[in-house]
């Protein structure tokens, strides 16, 4: 049988009528992200989880199936085969919900004996973040936790980027980067970047006028050009010393996660730079074509995070990502000290139902995504969210929003379903619109024969995948 309760509200939406048109894709239909649906392995055990640990309201429930309460939008939990990242980094799509207080938050995991991952990579905006060689007091709160089947979760202040996000925030200027004294134009990196190769292709994320970046950036990925190439100086021609302020902030620059600084150790930086004739832009264009011959592995290394507490000894260092690498998923075993540990539910946590936690909405959706630049034109042109400004991380990525929370792409390995299985029957993600007839047209009209987006059409929804498999339902 089964046991349903009312469900809450329609979600406040947060569109911008001044950003762009919606236009494109689905356009003004798209009413919001409804539903987040997960394949679980044990749903009893799932249950127990989300009511007893995370705090969420159970709306709906039978033999197969439960809908969770996440005030502005629900999780769907289905009985079926997970699909879960290995454990081995941060670098994983997740689920990110807000909490009012992120140190108590931090406490009621301590209390409830829930493992959990402390992420220091993510700036506020006010400067470099903990793990990019910042201060705590300019890092984002965000505790990574895992449900039984190894699904991620970040319990997080991210609320506080909100206004950032959606340009309600006028005090901070995204498009200026500061290391130290010096002042970094990224303008020069961000094309050159672009014009590496199509497998590394990216969304800059900082101009504050979405729409013109993002047709630059189109017309920059239309037909990727080869690296521009640059013969090193002699040696006779080389200066004596490296600049030491460029050497440094390159070296720095190995912290932050997909930059191309991360490929060269420390000697072999201030060697390109000698050749470069100290010339930034230029030592970066001869990065690039090492990578481009092959002499060099393109990787990626994860930022490091702290296990449980914010202590030295606590700290997960990930082994860096091969580009092309596939990630492995759930069998793969995980290191001892590292993201790896699933929380477990016990029958007595009668004790803990009188510790107060709660989350205030979900704040976004992270995928992991294999090219941010292609994964962008889907999400805009396809599905049709409003891109969104996005902190300047210096790394590979970019932000939408879906009308009540915000979806962000990050650039890794992505884990998705298996093309062989139905979209009704997938982990997805679920998209409302005003009319579904007309949705269905337009899928049709534009989609049904492109092969990639699989698109496929029911009497009361219909499914499509992004380029790298994620499945979406579109639904009234």
């Amino acid at each position: 049988s089964r046991r349903t309760t009312m469900t809450t509200d329609a979600p406040a939406v947060h569109w911008d009528p001044l950003r762009e048109p919606r236009t494109r894709g689905l356009g003004s239909n798209l009413q919001h992200i409804s539903c987040k649906t997960f394949n679980v392995s044990n749903l009893r055990e799932s249950i127990r989880f989300y009511r007893r640990i995370m705090r969420f309201k159970i709306l709906a429930e039978d033999e197969t199936s439960a809908t969770l309460d996440c005030k502005n939008m629900v999780i769907t939990i289905k009985q079926g085969t997970p699909i879960t990242f290995s454990g081995n980094n941060l670098i994983v799509s997740h689920v990110s919900v807000d909490v009012e207080d992120v140190e108590k938050a931090f406490d009621y995991l301590h209390t409830v004996d829930v493992p959990f991952e402390i992420n220091v990579s993510v700036s506020t905006g006010g400067g470099l973040s903990y793990a990019e060689g910042g201060g705590l007091e300019n890092t984002v709160g965000q505790a990574f936790l895992r449900d039984p089947d190894g699904y991620y979760f970040e319990i997080c202040n991210c609320h506080l980027l909100t206004d950032f996000v959606l340009n309600k925030d006028t005090d901070f200027n995204p498009d200026v980067y500061k290391e130290d004294n010096v002042h970094v134009d990224s303008t020069l990196m961000i094309r050159m970047t672009m014009r590496f190769s199509s497998q590394f292709s990216i969304l800059a994320g900082r101009a504050k006028d979405r729409v013109a970046e993002r047709k630059r950036i189109k017309e920059e990925t239309v037909a990727p050009e080869k690296v521009t190439y640059v013969s090193p100086l002699p040696l006779d021609q080389q200066p004596k010393e490296a600049d030491a302020t460029i050497l440094a902030n390159f070296i720095n620059r190995k912290k932050i996660y997909s930059s191309i600084c991360q490929c060269f150790d420390d000697y072999e930086l201030e060697e390109i730079l000698l050749q470069a004739g100290n010339n930034a832009p230029t030592a970066i264009l001869i990065m690039m074509q090492k990578i481009d011959n092959g002499e060099v592995t393109r990787i990626y290394q994860p930022p490091a995070y702290f296990v449980n507490d914010i202590e030295d000894d606590q700290q997960y260092k990930p082994e860096a990502l091969v580009a092309g690498a596939e990630e492995k998923g759930k069998n793969q075993e995980a290191p001892e000290l590292s993201a790896g540990q699933m929380a477990i539910t016990h029958d007595d946590h009668d004790e803990t139902r009188r510790l107060r936690f709660g989350i205030t909405e979900v704040n976004h959706i992270g995928l992991i995504v294999s090219g941010v630049g292609r994964a962008t034109d889907f999400y805009a042109d396809v599905i049709g969210m409003q891109q969104v400004r996005r902190p300047n991380f210096d790394r590979h990525g970019a932000w939408f929003t879906g009308g009540n929370l915000e979806l962000h792409l990050i650039k890794g390995a992505p884990l998705v379903p298996d093309r062989s299985i139905k979209g009704k029957d997938a982990n997805s993600i679920s998209l409302k619109v005003k009319d579904l007839a007309a949705a269905k047209e337009v899928m049709v009209e534009k989609y049904a024969a492109d092969e990639s987006i699989m698109l496929e059409v029911e009497d009361d929804a219909c499914y499509v995948r992004d380029p790298d498999g994620y499945v979406f339902k579109i639904h009234a």
